[in-house]
């Protein structure tokens, strides 16, 4: 087995509950809309804005862009309620809104672990999300390198967004192990990349896919990652 010299993270519901911050990114959103369009909530709810992000996504050049795909629906909303406002109103609700998509509540073992990994290895995070690392503190100066989806113009588990952190952290994939919670966007794209993946399985849960692409490793906690990086370490130092 090649040593590994990079570790790659997924962020939503790897460092942190996801749905819980979109909801208090949205909740600050709608808030912010009210104060400036009010009927806003009750002529665009939240199921009925996200429902018009999906129909947008439908569009190849813009699937990998969550930023633009909300600040899009966002104007179109706008548009029938504050016509003439509605490109100021949706880039300053977005502001709100992505300001917030920061405000995260860190899992119990993200920052011990992080600290561990980073005197070992170089890292970067790799997210269908529009979060960056840097801006989550004490976390970003830990990392080499953040890849959006919308940077790249793909998404997990499509190969190319892996690449796209290969070439950042300036490293061969078999050199790479990446660790996420989605079967299939986090192990099964890393492992079609070339990467070695571990699978964050906080919940436990059956691995849902076909047996004939498994992770190299599963953890339920983050603190387990270090041990398996040593264990591959001397496996790779007596190979």
């Amino acid at each position: 087995m090649p040593a590994i010299r990079a570790v790659t993270f997924d962020l939503d519901d790897t460092f942190w509950d996801g749905a819980a911050v979109i909801r208090g990114a949205e909740e600050r959103l709608y808030a912010f809309l009210e104060s400036c369009c009010p009927g806003f909530t009750a002529r665009w709810p939240r199921e009925r804005l996200r429902a018009e992000m999906s129909r947008l996504a439908k569009s190849p050049q813009r699937r990998a862009d969550l930023g633009w795909l909300r600040r899009e629906a966002l104007r179109i909303a706008l548009r029938q309620l504050s016509p003439g406002r509605e490109n100021e109103l949706a880039e300053a609700g977005f502001a709100v809104f992505h300001e917030a998509r920061h405000d995260v509540q860190l899992f119990s073992d993200v920052i011990s672990t992080v600290e561990q990994v980073a005197s070992h290895y170089a890292l970067a995070t790799i997210s269908n999300g529009n979060a960056d690392i840097r801006r989550i503190m004490p976390l970003g100066s830990h990392f080499k390198a953040t890849i959006s989806a919308h940077l790249v113009g793909a998404v997990k588990p499509e190969k190319a967004i892996f690449q796209a952190a290969a070439q950042a952290l300036g490293e061969q994939p078999q050199a790479i192990v990446h660790v996420g919670d989605d079967a299939l966007r986090d192990c099964v794209g890393a492992k079609l990349a070339g990467f070695r993946a571990i699978w964050f399985n906080r919940l436990q849960q059956e691995w849902p896919l076909s047996k004939t692409m498994q992770p190299d490793a599963m953890i339920t906690q983050l603190t387990e990652l270090k041990d398996i990086l040593a264990a591959w370490h001397e496996q790779a130092a007596f190979s």
